[in-house]
């Protein structure tokens, strides 16, 4: 059994060149795992998990038991699993291991010294791998896949959350960031999909419509927004749904070459409580996943 981890540092850095898998089909899970700490105390958890709380091995491997439901599951499995809210490369080879018999035998993590890293598990070799980071912010995967004879580009990103004076500045400054690099990008297509922090359907922030014939190098589409579809949450808070975790997708994916692009909120019935909403891990419990819905795209193209 071999896994392949993919290594990368704070700057852009080519690690593979080969020509990977052809497909017609492409799906991408993105999924906010809710502090998924190891069972190693490295004293920059924090609560309700952390080891001053009593989490540990035993807890870390109850939560991967739990998980492991979620991760066999076809609903939710595509080409390529990205996680947030993941502490380290431990976790990631643990998850990539579980899942090596159905194909995924690559993988990578930020390398951000804490323990809310971005991480990614693939069935399809990327082309180019490299960490963005805007100041010493949470580092952002690019993935860069082949799609028959052109490249799209997939940006992972978990921008700063709603905690603290200042973090809608912070989200500010993260996304012009990111519009930097879709700018600079050689990629036919581009792809940026992860936890937002803010709902995008609402928020003024993101250059986003629901509108595909609206859809141009300054105004990225977002399915959240597009009147034809059920436009649902991602996130309960306060007695309110918002839809944090999202997909945007450049110009280039509708210019012919892509026959569908669904993007759904898989509000599996496992990971909810009685309520419909997500029900994120309970210690005491011992039961529970994350506060998050995953969403899910899948591209169909020619």
């Amino acid at each position: 059994m071999r896994l392949a981890y993919i290594p990368f540092l704070l700057s852009l850095l080519l690690l593979y060149s080969c020509e990977g898998e052809r497909v017609s089909t492409f799906s991408i899970t993105s999924y906010n795992l809710y502090l998924l700490f190891d069972g190693t105390d490295d004293g920059d958890e924090f609560p309700p998990l952390s080891s001053n709380e009593g989490y540990g091995d035993e807890e870390y491997l109850e939560r991967l038991d739990i998980y492991s439901s979620v991760f066999n599951d076809d609903e939710f499995l595509s080409d390529v699993l990205v996680f947030q809210e993941i502490e380290s490369e431990e976790i990631v080879r643990d998850i990539a291991l579980m899942l090596y018999d159905k194909g995924y035998h690559y993988y990578g993590i930020t390398q951000n010294d804490g323990p809310l890293e971005i991480a990614f598990i693939s069935k399809v070799v990327p082309e180019r791998v490299a960490l963005h980071q805007y100041g010493k912010r949470r580092g952002m995967i690019e993935l860069v896949f082949p799609l028959g004879m052109k490249k799209m580009s997939v940006f992972v990103v978990h921008l700063k959350s709603q905690i603290g004076e200042g973090s809608s500045e912070e989200r500010e400054e993260e996304w012009n960031y990111i519009d930097t690099l879709l700018d600079a990008t050689t990629s036919d297509y581009s792809m940026v999909i992860g936890d937002f922090n803010e709902d995008t359907r609402t928020s003024g922030l993101f250059p986003i419509t629901g509108n595909i014939d609206y859809v141009s190098d300054e105004l990225l589409y977002s399915a959240a927004l597009d009147e034809r579809f059920d436009s649902q949450g991602t996130y309960y808070y306060n007695g309110t749904w918002e839809r944090l975790d999202d997909a945007f997708f450049s110009s280039g994916f509708f210019s012919g070459e892509f026959e569908a692009i669904d993007v759904d909120v898989l509000d599996l019935e496992k990971l909810a409580d009685g309520n419909g909403i997500p029900e994120k891990y309970d210690m005491k419990e011992g039961e529970g996943y994350s506060d998050h819905f995953p969403i899910k795209v899948e591209l169909w193209y020619h």
